[in-house]
C-alpha cells in the first residue's frame, strides 16, 4: 500500500518488487480518490530482503518514484 500527493484519481502506479538475486515482479494499480493505492503480488514471496519501487505520473506527465531497498518478508 502507499499514498500519493497531488496525483489524480485513476492514474496508474507501477510497483516493482526485486529480490536479493535481482528477480523482479511488476504489478500495476490505480490511484484512488484519497490518493492511496495498493497491490497484490501475484507470486508468493519467500522469506528474504526485497526492494520495492513505485512510480506514478500525474495527468500533466510529471513523474515521481519512491523506493524502499530494505523491505523484509518473514
Amino acid at each position: 500500500t502507499g499514498t500519493t500527493t497531488d496525483v489524480e484519481e485513476g492514474q496508474v502506479v507501477t510497483v516493482v518488487v526485486t529480490d536479493s538475486q535481482g528477480n523482479t515482479q511488476t504489478v500495476t494499480t490505480t490511484v484512488k480518490a484519497d490518493g492511496s493505492y495498493s497491490v497484490d503480488v501475484p507470486n508468493a514471496l519467500p522469506d528474504g530482503n526485497y526492494g520495492v519501487t513505485a512510480t506514478v505520473s500525474d495527468k500533466a506527465g510529471n513523474s515521481a518514484t519512491a523506493e524502499d531497498k530494505e523491505g523484509n518478508v518473514v
